[in-house]
């Protein structure tokens, strides 16, 4: 049997944690996450190994862990130039598959070879084409969102639902991360462009008669959704002395030190702590577990480290205190300093940037006497504004400027008002239901463009869409009404959503809001956009490269959470101001570019396809996206 480690595609589940280190990296009690998968999947006979990575993390990882020999293992490494989701990752290593069955995991699920072999025996038994790992829902995990499979008595997969916790809070069963296939599943991926395991490969299987079975994983395997989870898994780790690692001494109880560690005579140390190589730990320090101290650490005189995780190479100076954190590479605490309920990660350049939980004690399992996996999600995944100041200043910036435009345009609303509803039958505004922050729904406003009834004919024209992914958009669309041709290019139907941003459903700047199921393809993405407002134009809108594909909307959403600033929202609007001037210009001067199309005559819903001349125009066609 060979196996596939999907490391690749944005929007991992250990960011920040894999900030300039890639997340097969990230420390797990001292060594690097990989070698965890490694061990269990050698554990189990499995030696050839296929790693997808993406272009920035391949040379790394590579230089680290080479051909996988020392491991006493195989590796085969795939880059992802251009992010082709799980299923298209696993396509890329067909030639390793070759003819045998083969196991799928992600970077972010922690694996022991016990649960392995359960699966393993699962699915030669069962006789399966696929089967899923999953956990039982009494597991204490809170993932920000819900898989649930619907599985028949025989233990059939009859269905895979994949929600955002805003839709559902009943779990049966949560997903894994790990997969075991036949492979003659290769032959179901499509050949190129965007593919996911879960909501394309899965439920093709299911439809057609495949075997699809499901295995519950209860033994100690992991999924890492989250800070709390990679604190978690540290946690059991320390606390039931699962600590293998060579040049470990057990120095007092539940207290490991390398070999070479030099700790003070007068420090006091309260385990479970893991104390790496050529740790010094000063007099007077103090340690309180569960703790990890990363190699080359050094705590300074009366320091204190409590429960937290240290990578390698930080300084901690004398008095310092580093409490319920998370503190990346090579960062220096000066002395009398304070880290405290902080995720702290540095790149290498600059100053590391600090990230903040969103909550209380409840992140660290603290709280209330609850155990850290039933508490409440919190907000480390992601940089937003945290001080209250930040929010209130774009909060202003959007009502102010909302007010405004609302204000000084009404007479083109009025104007587009009356020309939409003389154009064609039906009202002059479109209403939709879109999720906006936290997945929670709200009706967002529009000026209706297309005729009345074309979303019942979306469907028919699904396979013609210009755009790849699970969002649905075609160029020149042949159900719009002529003068909503001209708004749609204009940008100018988005005028109303103003009012969404005066009832703070939305912001001048976010990602687009979607409805969830053009969301599911890449729940990743999902839980990183919706931890925000959405805006009425956004990064990608304005982006240099306007290239209309699924992978680079998801680079796009991304890129805006994990940067946001006040400064960034202000170019982003200036840009779009810019790019709509630019386009009424155009009009105005060349008026001859904007003939109109007859689309069958104002007010009648389209009964049949376009014709395929037209189709095919639609296929070939990669027009500037529209903010």
């Amino acid at each position: 049997m060979k196996a596939i480690i999907l490391a690749g595609g944005p929007g991992n589940h250990h960011y920040p944690l894999a900030e300039g280190c890639p997340h097969p990296l990230v420390p797990l009690c001292n060594q690097p996450f990989l070698v965890s998968q490694l061990v269990a999947l050698r554990s189990r006979g499995i030696v050839e190994i296929g790693l997808s990575l993406s272009p920035t993390d391949v040379g790394a990882v590579s230089d680290h862990f080479g051909d996988g020999s020392v491991w006493g293992i195989r590796l085969e490494y795939a880059v992802d130039p251009v992010p082709v989701g799980p299923a298209g990752a696993i396509r890329q290593h067909q030639s390793l598959i070759g003819n045998d069955s083969f196991l799928v995991t992600s970077a972010s699920t922690y694996l022991r070879g016990d649960d392995l072999e359960g699966l393993l025996r699962a699915h030669g038994r069962n006789g399966a084409t696929a089967t899923l790992g999953m956990f039982p829902s009494n597991e204490g995990m809170r993932p920000s969102r819900f898989e649930n499979a619907v599985v028949s008595a025989e233990g059939r997969v009859e269905a895979f639902e994949i929600l955002h916790a805003s839709r559902d809070r009943r779990r049966r069963q949560v997903f894994s991360g790990v997969y075991v296939f036949q492979p003659e599943v290769l032959d179901q991926i499509p050949g190129e462009g965007y593919a996911d395991l879960k909501e394309q490969l899965i439920p093709k299987l299911c439809a057609d008669g495949a075997v699809v079975s499901a295995h519950p994983l209860g033994g100690w395997s992991a999924r890492i959704e989250s800070i709390e989870d990679y604190v978690r898994i540290h946690r059991r780790l320390l606390g039931e002395g699962c600590i293998q690692r060579e040049g470990l001494n057990t120095i007092d109880r539940d207290v490991w030190a390398a070999d070479d560690a030099r700790i003070g005579a007068s420090a006091y140390i309260l385990g479970p702590i893991l104390i790496g190589r050529q740790c010094v730990i000063e007099d007077g320090a103090q340690l309180i577990g569960p703790a990890v101290i990363g190699d080359g650490c050094r705590i300074g005189a009366g320091g204190l480290v409590r429960e937290s995780i240290l990578w390698p190479g930080v300084e901690s100076r004398a008095r310092a205190r580093i409490e319920y954190s998370i503190v990346g590479s090579n960062f220096k605490v000066d002395p009398g300093r304070q880290v405290h309920r902080e995720v702290v990660i540095g790149n290498g350049t600059g100053a590391p940037r600090r990230y903040k939980a969103d909550g209380d004690r409840d992140n660290h399992g603290r709280a209330n006497g609850r155990h850290c996996g039933r508490s409440k999600p919190s907000r480390w995944p992601v940089e937003m504004p945290r001080s209250w100041f930040l929010r209130a200043t774009k909060r202003f910036i959007d009502v102010s400027a909302a007010s405004a435009a609302l204000l000084l345009g009404l007479p083109l609303v009025i104007l587009i008002a009356v020309l939409v509803r003389l154009d064609s039958a039906g009202p002059v505004f479109y209403v939709q239901r879109r999720c906006g922050r936290n997945g929670r729904e709200f009706s967002m406003f529009k000026f209706r463009t297309m005729k009345v009834g074309a979303e019942l004919l979306q469907q028919q024209y699904k396979a013609h869409s210009s755009v790849d992914g699970p969002m649905f958009k075609m160029f020149d669309d042949p159900r719009r009404t002529r003068c909503g041709r001209v708004l749609r290019d204009l940008g100018l139907d988005e005028i109303p959503q103003l009012f969404n941003v005066l009832r703070g459903d939305m912001s001048l700047v976010g990602p687009r809001p979607l409805v969830m199921d053009e969301m599911q393809r890449s729940p990743n993405w999902r839980d990183f956009r919706l931890t925000v407002k959405p805006g009425i134009t956004g990064l990608l809108q304005v982006a240099e490269h306007r290239e209309c594909s699924f992978h680079n909307w998801v680079r796009c959403d991304i890129e805006y959470v994990q940067n946001w600033s006040i400064a960034l929202d202000c170019r982003i609007i200036l840009k779009t101001t810019l790019w709509v001037a630019a386009r009424v210009a155009r009009v105005c001067w060349a008026p001859e570019d904007w003939s109109e199309e007859d689309d069958g005559g104002a007010g009648e819903p389209i009964a049949s396809p376009a014709p395929a001349t037209v189709l095919a125009s639609h296929a070939a066609k990669r027009q500037e996206e529209m903010p």
